[in-house]
């Protein structure tokens, strides 16, 4: 019928489906659950009353989905939101994590709330979304993170992270938490 683990569907996924289609077998992705194919495939029938019954009949499998959780709707702006908040754990390779014909999150920008030296000596920082970020390096900054600080985390080469706090040089960084 249809899988019984959640899956977030983007409203402009669930808008494609309202739009004319010359064949939907093209269109539709292989990973797409059996609920959304039936859906989609409503598009595809040329008699009005028989495509306006398939898609009452679908929507309503589509809605208890729904209610049940085993389908969950999220718009572009949820699933980019968790997107900044896992920026820096290694996440699964699919849609949800890295894009769907868009480009993966290669930075983000965000506000200091706390910063504290390690008994290392390196800087451990927590981030407005309380992920927590912490020195890697040796490298020694003029002005040391504080509260308010405006900071920058990117992606770097090998897997890694810079980090630039009030536009210093960067220091290599690791997500803690």
């Amino acid at each position: 019928m249809f899988r019984k683990t959640p899956l977030i569907i983007s409203f402009a996924a669930l808008a494609s489906i309202a739009g004319p289609q010359s064949n939907a077998q093209d269109n539709q992705n292989n990973d797409d659950p059996l609920i959304l194919k039936n859906l989609t495939a409503c598009g595809t029938i040329e008699n009005d009353k028989k495509r306006l019954a398939c898609f009452d009949e679908n929507i309503k499998t589509f809605q208890s989905a729904q209610e049940t959780g085993d389908i969950i709707v999220a718009d572009k702006k949820v699933v980019e939101k968790a997107r900044e908040d896992l920026f820096g754990y290694k996440t699964p390779d699919n849609p949800l994590f890295n894009g769907k014909n868009d480009s993966n999150l290669k930075q983000i920008e965000s506000t200091i709330k706390s910063a504290r030296k390690t008994s290392t000596g390196k800087w451990l920082f927590v981030l407005e979304n309380d992920s927590a970020w912490q020195q890697t390096d040796t490298r020694r900054l003029r002005y040391g993170p504080e509260k308010g600080h405006s900071v920058i985390i990117k992606k770097a080469s090998f897997g890694g992270f810079n980090a630039n706090i009030r536009d210093q040089r960067f220091i290599k960084v690791k997500r803690v938490r």
